[in-house]
């Protein structure tokens, strides 16, 4: 009877099909329902494809006012979208299938973009220009939903932690994937504004670093209460569960390093690369303390992988200076000197009993000793200073580490002596 006096509207009283829309949904919304007592699967019959059909063509038609140019809000496709949003969340409570968790969230999504329409035009206007004089303009407005759709992945985070406490499985990977998609795309879509990318990379760093404390902790049983029978231990199961995959440990150091680096791009946006260099030294130094942190082994071995990655990083952009500068003529800067801490930081490292890798960590030292010492050439007394901390660390190493060619290393400086010492007591008298 509904769909007989909407093909009435519209074929015999001249009504527009933009203005059925949402009649149209609705005729889709009550014959969803309606197979909703009849179907006892999640299987999709004729009549909910039919349904689900005429739930779009309504949707569709409200939309079309905009593809016309139109300002009037779409509230009709706003309100198709809010009984799709019911359906299907009655469809998951009933099935628990991942594909209507996925119809859920690509509705919603869809819905906060109409809220944005439903907002006047000269209102948006001047949120923008507010936003612009505190960010800066590059990027508006789409960078502006790195930030303000971001609380839209915390939904679907706090979802996915809900179906995991439930033992959903499925429902909680499909939640965990949808929310880092989301959050990904954001990412991207806030990074031509250096503000607005900061906040985004900052905000997801917190919400995964949350989402993996949360994983690692799911099979930590509390203590018995007083009184009470003691609780079972974690089970084979439970541990498996909350194991955290090596992927998320990366995109968590990917992300965490991002907000740093973006938030040195907002506070010091003409920083050198000397400035960029001993940043990269101060990560590299964090990192590898938090990879002999008392830790899980994976957390460690991340933190050590970045480290790694930072400090190749940091030697680039010192190399990188160095050309420069001699090509300018300039004094090359004494900070990079700094960068003797790598290999030292490594020595400690391998002598410490919570190091994974501590043949690793030598070799790396013994590397990072060749590395360094070209930051020290111009100058006869950081020269002397540089062989002989690569003297007295290749000797340590050689202690440890019996190796032929590790020996050979602990006596280079002493070729050096009979041009560098001369020059240097020269220099420092």
């Amino acid at each position: 009877m509904a769909l007989l006096l909407v093909g009435r509207a519209l074929l015999t009283a001249g009504v527009g099909l933009s203005q059925l829309g949402l009649a149209l949904g609705l005729c889709g919304a009550v014959l969803l329902w309606r197979e909703r007592f009849q179907a006892q699967a999640a299987r999709m019959t004729p009549w909910t494809w039919v349904g689900s059909s005429l739930m779009g063509l309504g949707w569709a038609a409200s939309l079309m006012p905009l593809s016309a140019g139109s300002d009037r809000p779409p509230l009709q496709a706003l309100g198709v979208s809010l009984l799709a949003l019911g359906l299907l969340g009655d469809r998951l409570r009933r099935f628990a299938r991942p594909f209507d968790l996925t119809g859920l969230f690509l509705v919603g999504l869809q819905g906060l973009w109409l809220t944005r329409l439903v907002v006047p035009g000269a209102l948006r206007e001047e949120l923008l220009l507010r936003v612009g004089a505190i960010a800066g303009g590059s990027g508006l407005p789409f960078a502006l939903a790195g930030v303000t759709v971001f609380p839209y992945v915390l939904l679907f985070v706090g979802l996915g932690d809900r179906y995991r406490r439930r033992n959903q499985s499925a429902l909680a990977r499909q939640a965990n994937f949808l929310s880092t998609a989301l959050g990904l795309g954001l990412s991207l879509f806030s990074l031509a504004n250096p503000l607005l990318r900061a906040l985004n990379l900052t905000f997801s760093a917190v919400t995964l670093a949350a989402v993996i404390v949360a994983v690692a902790t799911s099979a930590v049983i509390p203590a018995a209460i007083a009184g009470e029978t003691q609780l079972p231990q974690p089970t084979d199961q439970d541990r498996q569960r909350a194991q955290v995959g090596s992927g998320w440990l990366a995109l968590l150091q990917l992300l965490s390093l991002g907000a740093v680096f973006s938030w040195a791009t907002v506070i010091a946006p003409n920083l050198s690369l000397l400035g960029w260099s001993l940043l990269s030294l101060c990560c590299v130094l964090l990192e590898w303390a938090l990879s002999i942190a008392p830790a899980s082994r994976p957390w460690r071995r991340s933190a050590w992988v970045a480290g790694l990655l930072l400090a190749g990083l940091g030697y680039g952009l010192g190399y990188l200076d160095r050309i420069v500068v001699a090509f300018n003529r300039e004094p090359f800067p004494q900070a990079y000197l700094l960068w003797w801490l790598v290999p030292i930081a490594l020595v400690a490292l391998a002598e410490h009993p919570r190091c994974l890798y501590p043949k690793t960590a030598r070799l790396f030292s013994l590397m990072a000793l060749a590395l360094v010492q070209p930051f020290g050439w111009l100058e006869a007394g950081t020269r002397l200073a540089g062989f002989g901390l690569a003297t007295l660390l290749s000797g340590m190493h050689s202690q440890r580490w019996q190796r032929l060619w590790v020996v050979a290393i602990a006596p280079a400086g002493a070729p050096c002596s009979p041009w560098t010492w001369p020059r240097s007591c020269g220099k420092l008298t």
